[in-house]
C-alpha cells in the first residue's frame, strides 16, 4: 500500500472527527425487533410457573390466570415502550436524517456566483477591488458549506478554510477534496492556536465571515497570528450577531474604534446593502510600517 501524503492524512483525520468515528463508539442501539423480543421475553411468565399454576385448585388457578393476564398487559406496555424508544433513535450520529435532507446542497460551481449568497461578491459589487483575491495564500474564516470558497478558488491560491459547524463541514468536505489547494479546517476561530499547526506559513489575505459575538476580537486574534506584514484583512461584520438590540450604526462605530485602537488602518468600509442587511465590510492593514 502506498504511503499517504500529509494532505491525505489530514483529510482522513478530519473525516473521522466530522463523522464522529474518532470518538469512542457507543454501544450499538438495539433494533426495534431486538428490543421487542427482549421486552416480551423478560415480562412473559416462565414455563415452570405456568405448569405449576395448572396443577393448583381452580380458585388459585383463576387468581394465577388473572395474574398472567396482568403480566401480558405489562409485557404489551413494555413492548410498546421499546418500539417507541427505538423509533426515537436517530439514524445518524449527530443530526436527524430529515434535517440532513433539508440541508442538501449542490456543487456551488454549477451555479452562478451571486451577491445575495456571498458576502465577498456583494462587497465586490459595492466597490471592493477584485485584485484583493489575487494572492498566493488566503485564510477564509467561516467557510460554511463552501459556496464562496468554491467560487474564489483558483489553482495558484493556497486556501485554508476554517469552519466551526459540524453540519456545514459535512457538506464542505467532499467539495474541498475536489479543490486541490483548499485545506478544510474543522475548528473554532476563537481559538486560532488550535489549528495553527495546519497553517505552516503566514497568509496574504484573511477574510472573516462568522456569526459569533466577538467578531472583531476573533478577527484581530487571527490576523496577529497568521497575517503577513504586507497582508490585508477583510472583516465582514454582522451587527445583529454582535448585539441584536443595539443600533447597527453604533455597533459599526464601536468596531471601527476597536480596530483603530489595536493599530489597524481601515482603508475601506463598505455597506453590503441591499444584498445583506446590517452587514459591513472593513478592509484593514495591520502593519503601520509597511510601505503600501
Amino acid at each position: 500500500m502506498p504511503n499517504k501524503s500529509p494532505l491525505e492524512k489530514i483529510f482522513g483525520t478530519l473525516k473521522k472527527k466530522v463523522t464522529g468515528e474518532e470518538t469512542k463508539k457507543p454501544t450499538p442501539k438495539k433494533t426495534v425487533k431486538q428490543a421487542t423480543k427482549k421486552a416480551t421475553k423478560k415480562s412473559a411468565p416462565k414455563k415452570a410457573l405456568v405448569k405449576k399454576a395448572a396443577k393448583k385448585t381452580p380458585k388459585k388457578a383463576v387468581k394465577k390466570s388473572a395474574s398472567k393476564n396482568s403480566t401480558k398487559k405489562t409485557a404489551k406496555k413494555a413492548t410498546k415502550k421499546a418500539v417507541k424508544q427505538a423509533a426515537k433513535t436517530p439514524e445518524t450520529g449527530y443530526v436527524e436524517k430529515k434535517k440532513l435532507s433539508s440541508l442538501a446542497i449542490k456543487d456551488p460551481r454549477e451555479h452562478e456566483w451571486v451577491a445575495e449568497r456571498s458576502k465577498i461578491k456583494a462587497a465586490i459589487h459595492n466597490g471592493l477591488p477584485q485584485s484583493y483575491l489575487s494572492v498566493h495564500r488566503m485564510l477564509y474564516i467561516g467557510a460554511a458549506h463552501g459556496y464562496t470558497v468554491a467560487h474564489i478558488h483558483e489553482k495558484p491560491i493556497e486556501l485554508y478554510a476554517v469552519e466551526k459547524s459540524r453540519e456545514m463541514m459535512q457538506y464542505f468536505l467532499p467539495l474541498a477534496e475536489d479543490l486541490p489547494t483548499v485545506l478544510p479546517i474543522y475548528g473554532d476561530a476563537a481559538n486560532p492556536d488550535s489549528y495553527a499547526h495546519l497553517i505552516p506559513q503566514q497568509v496574504d489575505l484573511i477574510f472573516q465571515d462568522i456569526a459569533q459575538r466577538d467578531q472583531v476580537g476573533i478577527f484581530l486574534s487571527n490576523c496577529s497570528r497568521f497575517l503577513s506584514p504586507a497582508g490585508v484583512g477583510i472583516l465582514c461584520l454582522k451587527a445583529k450577531n454582535v448585539n441584536s438590540t443595539a443600533e447597527p450604526a453604533a455597533i459599526f462605530a464601536d468596531a471601527r474604534q476597536k480596530l483603530e485602537r489595536e493599530g489597524a488602518t481601515i482603508v475601506q468600509e463598505i455597506n453590503l446593502e441591499p444584498y445583506h442587511k446590517h452587514h459591513r465590510i472593513f478592509v484593514v492593514h495591520l502593519n503601520p510600517y509597511h510601505d503600501w
